[in-house]
Formats: C-alpha cells, structure tokens, sequence
C-alpha cells in the first residue's frame, strides 16, 4: 500500500487544524511586536522617514492598534525636542499619510474604541487639539476603562486648553479647567487662565478688542477721544470690568508698612532701574551724585531673562508675567516672588539690598514688579514719559506703594490721573520735572547759510508724528514761494507706500529724506523751522534741540492732548497752531524777521528749560521721597 498520498493528506488536515487556531490578529499583532522595535531604533538613529514607513505599513494592515498612534505621537516628540529642522516635514508625513488611514478606519467601524485611539493617538501628535476634542467627545471615550484614556484625555484639555487661551477665548479654557485635576501642574494652568483673563479684560477695558502685542488702544486719537468725553462725564475705563474681577483688582492696592529708614552716616543710595532703556535718565547721574546721592544701575530686561531660563529649568516657579498680574487667590505672594527673584537673579538681589530708593525709569513691567513686591524698608519713585500713561499694563501697579511719581509734563499728569482714577492714585506724592538733557553741543551751532526758507522735521515716520500735517504746511508754503523745502530725518516708512510717500512724490523738488543720524547737531545746522506735528507729545526733546539752535519752533496745538493744556504747558510762550495754514502764515510771518526770531527762540528755550535746575529738583525730590513715611 502506498502511504505517501495518505501522509500528505493527514498532514494537510492537521495544518489547517493548527491554522484555524491562530487567529490573523495574533499574527499581526506578533509582526507589529518585531516591526515596533525596529521603528523605535530607527527613531532613535533619527531614520525618521523609514519608521514612518513602517507605521504606514502597518496602519494599512492593522489600524486598531493604539501604540501605532502612540508612535508617531513618540517620533514627532524625538523631533521636537531635538529641535530638529525636519519638523515640518515629519509633520507633513505623518498628516498626509497615517491620518486618514485612522480616521477612515475609525469612522467605518462604528468609533470603536481601539480604532479610536489610534486615531485621537495621531491627533494629539498633530496638536490638532479641537478636533481631538470633537472625536473623543462624539464617542465618549470616557466610558472605557482603557489605560489610554485618562492620559489622552489629559493631554488634550491641556492642549485645548492652551490654543484656547492664545486666541482669548476664555469659555473653552475654562470649560477645560474644569474637568482637568487638581494637581500642582494644573493650579499653574488655573493661576495663567486667571492672569489672561484679567489683562485680556483690563485691555478691553482700554478700548482694545485683543490683548495681543501692539500700541495701547489710547494711544488711538479716535479711541482717547472717546475716553475724554466718557471721563468728562465721569465714566472711568475699568467701569467696564466686571465687579469681582475690579474687586480682585482694587485688591492689590497696598500701602506699605512701617519701615525704620536709611542710615543716616552715609550718602542716600539710589538704584536706577529699566528695561536698557537710559537714554533721558543717565544725564540725571551727575546732579544725584552733585546732591550726595549714591548710583548703581540694574537691567530689568536681565532680571526678566533670567526668570525666563529659571521657569524653563523649573515650571514651578511663577512667571514674570503671573507676578505682574496676578489677582486674588492667583496672586503670586511676596515671598513666593521675592524667592524667585532671588533664585533667578542673585546679582539682582544684591543690588536691591544695597539700594534705600529703587527709581524706575518708564512706568512699564519693572514699575508694576517693584511695586508689588519691593521689601517695605525701600521707597519706591516711578518716572511716566509719555506712552505709560495711556497703557492698560500701568493699571496693575499697587499705586499706594508708590513713594513719589515723577512726570515729564503737566498735561501727561493730568492724563495719568484721568486715566488711573479708579485706582488709589496720590497727587500729593506727584511731581512735574522735565527731562534733563545736555545740550551744550547745540548751543555752539551756528546756520549754514540762508535758512529761512528750510523747514525740519525729525522721525517723520512714526503714525504720531503724523508727516502729513507738515507736508500741508509746506505745500501752502511752496504756493507762494518755489524755495521752500521741507527736510525729512529718521528711519523711514515701510515698504507699503502711505499716504505720506505719495504727497511726498508730489512735492519731491521740495522734499529732503535724510536717514536716522546721531550727529543731530550738523541737521540742525541746515534748519531753519522746527516742527511739531504730531498728534500728542511728551515734551517733544527735538523741537527744544532746534530752539536751542536758533530755529523757529512751529507747533501743531497737538490734538490728542490739547484738552489738558498741551503743548502750551510744555511750551510756554510758544505760539501753537490748529491748522496747516495758521502754521503757514505764522512761517510767512516769522521769515520777515528770522534773525529777530531766531535769537528769540534760543533765548527761549534756555528759559524754559535749565537742566541744572531740573537736576536739582529730581535730587531733592528722591531725597524726600526716601525720608517719606520714616519712624520718628
């Protein structure tokens, strides 16, 4: 008998027996086990595109595999935290290739769990954190007591949580808050919500619908106009906030406590602080130190940059900006902010010690930090330019911890005041002081010439400044007589023609663009008209530069301000003007007798402004400011 036919039979029936036992799953699973290792050598030797190649290959075959998802989530995480410059590429694969392969296979088997997850594993990989959010709730991931659902469901509210925050939209991010745990991780989610929401709604406050980065929405005429008839009718800016939220900020209004004050055997130390902006503070150096007044200087920008790496190192510690604007119970204390300073910035710390009076220059970030958290045994004095007195950022200061306000001008106070009157703001502690400059190197020009018929205007591509109102002088001018020239010093405008380029192509033959300089002595040589046009100033230091030179100040009644009594109280007995052709005539006028008017203008200005007197009364100010308050 033949048995051969019959072994190969036998045999054949007892392998489809075994096969039926295997299911194709397990096979599948078993080659994914084996592919899974090599794709995660291939990650780690940074072979990005073969790894994804073998999920691609796998996804097709066995698309309900969660660690399929969880390894292009691990891939892309290699990439970014290698900061390498393939992330946009993987990126790409990775949402060109493996996302609709999940996404089909989950929408075909009725979002079963583990097609699920692959899926949401790749969404969250992709950051695509709505969507991830819209699928894990449709399929109510939560009912499954799978080992993956918590940490995705983690990771996503996160995720949410902060593209929410980014676009201001607070109701998503607060819905996310809500259903995140509360651990350590998520109080700092809670405390940043509460300081977004906060500024996001002093800034609306302001008039500005986003609280992104840009110029404060006073600095607007359209805006501050609005805001000046609101205040005439007794309408204040944070009106607007909701009543807890005003609560939390009236909140942070705290006087400081008794102090026993500085020695008195020693000179009165003086720590200047800015965020590297010295220009309009270092010429006041020389009358501190004339007045027995000892100066260091600290960079605020410094501090700042060293509490950015300390936060990156540890996440616990506050930020900068959760120091700054922080309200009730998220409100970083005294200490918790001191200790990370401190940590953060030593040398910082140093210099604080040392110092009896911290003097901010500009009232911006270190202003609002000094005042919340200076040690109570230092007085605090804050200078106010311009720009701060129109900015929600100013609203967060404790202004009861203020020790003396100094201003540049009298109508930039009155700003100030109309602007913060909703906060504890004390005239009695504020000063009016103009800027100390030197300007002995102007005094010695001499005109080049006849320039009678030049006019001169300086950083004419700022908005504020507002070159159009100087180009409608000068084309009045031009119609009576073809010398008239207009000369244009600064940086220029950007590269989308304005309304100013296309006036000046017009008037081109009478147009002088000269770039930034700082040789400013050797412009003002060839000047024979200053002008101010802007919309709103300070004091506008350029205009005081060229009548000290011999020009003939010609000034725009600037029309953001003039209802607080600019420019006239920053230029007394200087003429201003509403109009193109009231400035027009006044030139016409004033070029009959130039000489007359030039020595006039000099004369001027030497009286309006000594800086020796200036330095003197800001040295006696901080002295006062410091004995302020002491224990008898």
């Amino acid at each position: 008998m033949n048995f051969v036919p019959l072994l190969k039979r036998l045999a054949s029936a007892g392998k489809r027996r075994l096969l039926s036992n295997i299911r194709p799953r397990d096979i599948l699973l078993k080659s994914w086990t084996s592919a899974a290792k090599k794709a995660n050598q291939l990650r780690e030797e940074e072979r990005y595109n073969e790894a994804l190649k073998i999920l691609v290959k796998h996804a097709r075959r066995a698309s309900d595999l969660p660690d399929l998802g969880k390894m292009a989530r691990r891939i892309l995480s290699t990439v970014i935290a290698k900061k390498s410059d393939r992330r946009n590429e993987i990126t790409s694969r990775i949402e060109a290739e493996l996302l609709p392969i999940f996404e089909r296979a989950y929408k075909r088997n009725n979002r079963k769990t583990a097609f699920l997850l692959s899926y949401l594993h790749v969404l969250v990989a992709l950051e695509s954190w709505t969507r991830a959010y819209e699928v894990a709730t449709k399929t109510e991931i939560g009912s499954s007591g799978h080992k993956d659902i918590p940490s995705l469901w983690g990771l996503i509210d996160r995720g949410l949580f902060e593209q929410s925050l980014a676009a201001e939209d607070f109701d998503t991010a607060a819905a996310c808050l809500k259903r995140l745990s509360k651990t350590p991780e998520d109080y700092k989610a809670h405390r940043k919500f509460a300081v977004r929401l906060a500024w996001a709604a002093v800034v609306k406050a302001h008039g500005m619908g986003r609280s992104h980065a840009r110029p404060a929405a006073l600095l607007n005429p359209e805006v501050f106009q609005e805001f000046v008839i609101k205040n005439a009718s007794g309408r204040s800016i944070l009106g607007n906030l909701d009543s807890e939220l005003l609560q939390l900020l009236s909140e942070t209004q705290k006087p400081r406590a008794a102090r026993a004050g500085f020695a008195q055997d020693r000179k009165l130390r003086v720590l200047l602080v800015s965020n590297d902006n010295w220009h309009f503070v270092r010429p006041a150096v020389g009358y501190f130190e004339q007045h027995g007044l000892e100066v260091r200087y600290l960079s605020f920008s410094q501090c700042r940059d060293a509490i950015v790496a300390q936060r990156k190192k540890d996440s616990s510690k506050p930020s900068l900006n959760e120091m700054m604007f922080g309200l009730g119970a998220y409100q970083v204390s005294v200490e918790e902010a001191n200790e990370a300073f401190t940590q953060a910035a030593p040398w910082a710390r140093d210099l604080i010690d040392w110092c009896d009076v911290v003097f901010v220059e500009w009232w911006n970030a270190p202003a609002i930090w000094f005042s919340r958290y200076l040690s109570p045994e230092k007085s605090l004095v804050i200078r106010c330019h311009s720009y701060e007195a129109f900015s929600p950022v100013t609203h967060f200061t404790n202004m009861r911890r203020v020790d003396g306000a100094v201003f540049i001008a009298d109508h930039i106070r009155q700003i100030f005041n109309a602007v913060y009157s909703d906060l504890p703001v004390s005239e009695q502690t504020q000063v009016v002081i103009s800027n100390i400059r030197s300007r002995d190197h102007l005094l010695k020009v001499e005109k080049q010439g006849d320039v009678s018929f030049t006019l001169g205007m300086m950083q004419y591509a700022n908005i504020n400044k507002d070159p159009l109102f100087a180009l409608d002088i000068l084309e009045k001018l031009v119609l009576t007589d073809d010398r008239w020239t207009l000369n244009l010093i600064g940086n220029g405008w950007d590269e989308t023609e304005s309304d100013e380029e296309r006036k000046v192509s017009r008037l081109s033959r009478h147009v002088v663009i000269e770039p930034f300089t700082k040789d400013t002595a050797a412009w003002h040589k060839r000047i024979g008209f200053v002008l101010s046009a802007s919309h709103r100033e300070g004091s506008h230091e350029s205009v005081m530069d060229g009548m000290v030179t011999g020009s003939v100040p010609v000034i725009r009644r600037w029309p953001m301000v003039k209802d607080f009594g600019a420019p006239e109280s920053a230029f007394p007995g200087v003429p201003a003007f509403d109009t193109p052709q009231e400035a027009a005539d006044y030139i016409l006028k004033s070029r009959n007798s130039f000489d007359e008017m030039s020595r006039h203008s000099r004369k001027l200005a030497l009286a309006i402004y000594d800086p020796k007197i200036a330095g003197a009364e800001l040295a006696t100010f901080v002295t006062e400011c410091a004995r302020q308050g002491l224990d008898p």
